[in-house]
């Protein structure tokens, strides 16, 4: 075994972040998103801009961006007939809709707000309280949908939020100029999946998404012959940047798809891949493991993926064992390997903090895993029962990324892990209505040369060899006995020791008992199972389990009904809404086993 040594040094901090992010943003091709559109419709106006479909089969609906430009511009103009340049604008449609709503907003100055409208019969929690916090005058997309959805009627009138529908925007050729508001205007509010609280709405402004987009050009290499196929929702970062932006700042082509035709049906996403010879695309992690499980011989012999240059995986916490059974599963395809592309960001930093470059092999590292739970990498082979680790690239514009203590607020010793920092050009301004916060999360400084200010991401990692490395989230780390545990690694073996138990929808988090923390586990049971499921033999696979691998007695196992599980609105387990649901009582149990625990090892 050998520790990381110095060569595992962060990905190093200019002399002077803001000044170099300043000549990044001036040396770009566009002074803004506007800019970018505007450049686009005069130079190729009859050239398709966005396929779209609601299958991934046919794709029949498609714009210009000419037709873009003037729809933008005719949406623009509406807009400002019923407010002004700095309102926010509510955006709840997809497809063709969306692009020509948020556009409109940029071109009039306002600023949007993507947000996820939930299907009916579903609560409209979140949305109430993007609404508290925003305070949108208008709502663009679901006025003609409303009547359906008398719950929604309700919510926008009690924020005084006006319905409008980008069909009311005049059909004659807009006479509306186009705004250039600069790189420093806000272009929307990009809310937080809200795992451990409230959403809080993002700030991002029209140069963070130019730097986004020119940092992950440089990784992948783009170009007019780059085809893009997204199902990614638009309301989330790395759908609407990655999937929707990226295209336009290139200039070529993009077909959308549903997220439902997808979680439908996983493979209908490689199916467009293969038929529209798709280069780049993204999908979390998840998304991965469903087309691996949903593969079969004949849907097999139909894919041809040796188009695809980059396939990013990231919004979620990745698994090298999916990305090897996803990379085993579709080489007879095609797939290159080397195209599967792990990135590592946050809607912070508007989308990318690092990503591995187009070609490169995927870096691995086995580790440790008791050295990891004390906060140190040491190197140790798999077959010792090493823990791999998948490797999340650099940054390809000037930022800086730094490994902090976050109790110190001093840069780690190499072979440490620490909080992930970061400046760069790509880091937004803050949070909207939120000083505090703001202050804490993006106004951070090294305590020992009182550099910065850093955005403070809230994960754990470090760097070796130039690779940054995520080993968890700072918050949701469990603390037993004065040992580090990664939810994510207890849920993997919880899920992988039972077929009655869902992949990905379970949580694992401690709970304070007064003399110390305890573990406890939710975890949703297959819809297949739940009738006639032994649940006392499941619970005792998962106890046995967790002690076996992580050295842990587990005090309650709640087993909860199928669909019930606590995630975002980007598919992350929202463990804090676990650990209130669990402590509160309002789980969907199945089936509660609870024991005390009050010893520091399960072993001898």
């Amino acid at each position: 075994m050998s520790i990381i040594g110095a060569d595992a040094s962060a990905q190093s901090l200019p002399t002077d972040h803001l000044v170099c992010a300043q000549r990044l943003v001036a040396g770009m091709p566009f002074t803004d998103l506007n800019h970018l559109l505007r450049t686009r419709a005069e130079r190729t106006p009859e050239r398709v801009a966005y396929h779209f479909s609601l299958d991934g089969d046919q794709f029949g609906e498609a714009i210009t961006y000419g037709a873009l430009d003037s729809r933008a511009r005719a949406v623009a103009g509406l807009l400002l007939q019923h407010g002004r340049p700095g309102d926010r604008v509510l955006l709840l449609d997809g497809g063709r809709a969306f692009l020509c709503a948020l556009f409109g907003c940029l071109y009039a100055g306002m600023v949007a707000v993507c947000a996820d409208l939930p299907r009916a019969g579903r609560p409209l929690t979140r949305l109430s309280r993007i609404l508290c916090d925003a305070e949108p005058r208008i709502a663009l997309g679901m006025a003609g949908a409303t009547p359906q959805r008398p719950d929604l009627t309700a919510l926008l009138a009690e924020w005084d939020c006006m319905p409008l529908s980008t069909n009311d925007a005049p059909v004659r050729p807009p006479t509306q100029p186009v705004f250039h508001p600069g790189p420093d205007a806000l272009a929307w509010l990009q809310y937080t999946s809200g795992s451990v609280g409230d959403p809080k709405g993002v700030m991002v402004d029209h140069g963070n998404v130019l730097a986004t987009l020119l940092d992950l050009d440089r990784a992948w290499r783009h170009g007019s012959d780059s085809c893009m196929v997204s199902w990614l929702p638009v309301f989330h970062d790395m759908g609407l940047v990655y999937g929707v932006l990226q295209p336009l700042y290139n200039g070529f082509p993009c077909y959308l798809m549903s997220p439902m035709s997808f979680l439908q049906q996983p493979t209908r996403w490689l199916h467009a891949i293969s038929r529209f010879g798709a280069t780049h695309c993204a999908a979390p992690n998840f998304a991965f493991r469903l087309c691996v499980e949903t593969a079969n011989p004949e849907r097999l012999s139909r894919l041809d993926l040796r188009t695809v240059k980059v396939l990013l995986n990231g919004a979620e916490p990745l698994h090298d064992e999916v990305l090897r059974r996803f990379t085993q599963t579709f080489a007879p395809c095609g797939l290159d390997p080397d195209a599967l592309c792990p990135g590592y960001g946050l809607a912070e930093a508007t989308l990318k903090v690092s990503t591995k470059p187009r070609g490169a092999a995927i870096r691995r590292l086995a580790v440790d895993p008791q050295a990891l739970e004390r906060g140190r990498v040491i190197e140790r082979p798999q077959a010792e029962g090493g823990r791999v680790l998948v490797g999340h690239g650099h940054s390809d514009i000037e930022a800086g990324i730094e490994i902090v203590d976050p109790h110190t607020l001093r840069r780690c010793a190499p072979g440490q892990i620490g909080e992930i920092w970061v400046t760069s050009a790509s880091v937004a301004r803050g949070y909207w209505r939120r000083p505090r916060e703001t202050a804490e999360a993006f106004q951070a400084r090294l305590g020992e040369a009182d550099e910065g200010p850093f955005l403070r991401t809230g994960d754990l990692g470090f760097f070796d060899r130039g690779d940054l490395f995520i080993t968890g989230r700072l918050k949701d780390v469990i603390v037993i006995f004065g040992r580090n545990h990664y939810p994510q690694d207890i849920e993997r073996t919880v899920q992988a020791c039972d077929a009655a138990l869902r992949p990905d929808h379970g949580a694992a988090f401690a709970i304070d008992t007064g003399e110390g923390e305890e573990l406890v586990i939710v975890q949703e049971v297959r819809r297949s199972v739940w009738r006639d499921l032994d649940a006392q033999r499941v619970v005792g696979h998962i106890r046995e389990a967790v002690a076996q691998v992580h050295d842990l007695n587990v005090s309650a196992v709640a087993l909860i009904a199928p669909g019930t599980i606590a995630r975002t609105t980007s598919g992350k387990i929202q463990r804090a809404a676990c650990r209130n649901g669990y402590l509160c009582g309002t789980l969907s149990l199945v089936h509660r086993s609870s024991r005390p625990c009050n010893a520091p090892s399960v072993r001898a």
